[in-house]
């Protein structure tokens, strides 16, 4: 996978994070992400995300570092995370973010 659809997944993930962080009564209680960007993830970040993704904190600092590749158990933790149903439609909707068209596809 290249950097920059990493990179448009991993910002995927710190929004839906901190969507779900900002809902009153979220059962997140206590955790916080700081991170607005995948780059600027410390490991409080990294340790939040990984509570709330089922995902390892170095297999997730790889990911958010853009040097690390998933493997199918991750992309489907990713996917159940993210709400889609189809790695494809993710993929999709990464180069659609990247590219500036905003429409979500049909997972």
């Amino acid at each position: 996978m290249q950097p920059i659809i990493q990179k448009a997944i991993a910002n995927l993930l710190l929004q839906k994070a901190q969507a779900l962080l900002n809902q009153p009564h979220n059962h997140y209680l206590g955790l916080q992400l700081k991170a607005k960007f995948p780059e600027d993830c410390r490991n409080e970040d990294i340790e939040t995300l990984a509570s709330m993704t089922d995902l390892n904190t170095s297999t997730l600092r790889r990911f958010m570092s853009y040097t690390g590749r998933l493997n199918y158990q991750n992309q489907q933790k990713i996917l159940l995370f993210l709400e889609y149903k189809n790695w494809d439609v993710l993929l999709i909707d990464a180069v659609q973010l990247i590219t500036g068209d905003t429409h979500r596809g049909v997972a």
